[in-house]
Parts: structure tokens; sequence; C-alpha cells
């Protein structure tokens, strides 16, 4: 393959157990497939990021996947936060609000062909060089028309997670709503954790009883926090907004949009 063919793509390989690279169990191997799966019924959206080929490599199966620059949203957000990057490049709040309305356009269409993301947060949204939001890392995500209830344990992120979710391993789209509550409080706070001060105890004990979880971060004012993210975070899930109405929030809140 050309060279600058190689440099425009990510390969994401699974090694086994036998590679001198690292090792990896039967379980990862049927997930990662799963995930290649998905992708391929994902298809394309301009927010959403892209396959463009599955492979295999010395008999592991490959993804070829769309290049993201400037890595994850989580990433790019907390190296401005420490002062490590260009400031010249240092969003504005006009560019965070349009982060965030990119990536509720890839759930728009995502929830369109009856997909529930289940792990929507600023680590899984990569950014690319010319500063487009795309939603990736599909591990996690389900066909569901109306509903996916999970039936094995794991490791799950508990801080993005909708009540129902927590308590009835329920996933709707309406609990992806939620955790883009929580991804907007993410962009920002400029990457920082939520509900950070929280032990995970204390957490399950203020979700279970209805008691607010998420401050109003730093950089948000008054009216995104109370008229878009309260309102991602409401307990009924029929309450919260659909995703296209999001878009609209946005576009009332981030005019220039």
């Amino acid at each position: 393959m050309d060279l600058h063919i190689l440099c425009s793509i990510f390969i994401r390989l699974l090694v086994s157990s036998s590679s001198i690279v690292g090792t990896s169990s039967e379980a990862d191997l049927v997930a990662f497939i799963q995930e290649i799966e998905m992708m391929k019924f994902v298809g394309k959206h301009e927010n959403v990021i892209q396959l463009y080929a599955t492979t295999s490599m010395k008999g592991h199966p490959v993804m070829v996947m769309e290049y993201a620059e400037e890595g994850s949203l989580k990433n790019y957000l907390q190296k401005y936060r420490h002062h490590l990057a260009d400031q010249s490049r240092f969003p504005t709040m006009r560019q965070l609000g349009k982060f965030g309305q990119q990536v509720a356009k890839g759930m728009v269409y995502l929830a369109s062909k009856g997909l529930v993301h289940r792990d929507l947060a600023a680590r899984n949204v990569v950014i690319t060089d010319d500063l487009i939001a795309k939603v990736a890392d599909f591990g996690l995500t389900r066909k569901a028309e109306f509903y996916y209830r999970m039936h094995r344990n794991g490791r799950v992120p508990l801080k993005w997670m909708a009540p129902e979710s927590v308590c009835q391993k329920l996933f709707t789209t309406k609990s992806d709503v939620w955790s883009f509550g929580v991804l907007l409080w993410e962009l920002f706070s400029l990457g920082e954790t939520p509900a950070a001060n929280m032990s995970t105890g204390e957490f399950l004990k203020a979700l279970s009883s209805g008691v607010s979880v998420y401050t109003k971060p730093k950089l948000a004012d008054d009216k995104l926090y109370q008229d878009l993210m309260q309102l991602c975070w409401r307990r009924n899930p029929n309450d919260r907004p659909s995703f296209e109405e999001i878009v609209d929030i946005l576009s009332i809140l981030f005019p220039s949009l």
C-alpha cells in the first residue's frame, strides 16, 4: 500500500495470545468481530467515524478506519485545559457548541438506524484536523428498535449512564440522550471527569434518590445548563428531548452555528 494512503488511515489490529505484540482472549476476538459487523451496518455519516475496509493480517482481523488527527474529544479538551496545545486553536464557546451539535447530528443518524450506542462520552468521540466531531467506538452499540436490556454483567461507564440503565439495565435512545448531557458537561468543563468528587457508592445513592449529580460546568452559562443539560437528565426518559430537538436547541443557544 502507498505510504500516503497509510498515512491517511488508522489500522486497528487485535492480536492473538501467540503474538509477541500482546495477548487477547477468545471473548475479545468475538467482541472485535461484532464491532466490525456493527461498523458495516452503521454506514456513512459526516459525524460518525467511517469504516473503510476490513481484512486480516497474519490471521488477525483488521479494521481500516477513517483517521482523526486530533484524537479523542476528551484528549483534545484536556490538552487545552492543561495548556499543552497551540493556544491559537483553543476552542471558543461557539466551537464547543458546534462539537455538541455535530455529535447530536451523528446520534440522530444512529437512532434512525435503530441503534443504541450505550457508551456515548467524550472519550468515544474523535476530532478531525478540520475540527469535525465524529461519534466512534461501537463496541457496546446494539440494534434496538425500542429498547435493549443488557443481560450480562461487565464494566460499564457508570457516571455517564441514565438511572434506568444503572438500575434496570435498560438502554434506549433516551438513555443515550442522558449520556449526551454528560458529554456536554465534559465539553464545557474542558474534559474534566463528571461527579469526580463522588465515590461510586455516593453516586449510586444520589442517582437512585433523584438528587442532581452534575453541577454546572465552569464554562457553561445558566441557559445551556438549565435549558439543555438538565433536560437530558430528567428521570423520566419520555421527558428528555430527542436528538433532533437537541440539534435545534443548540442552534438557538449558539445562533452562529
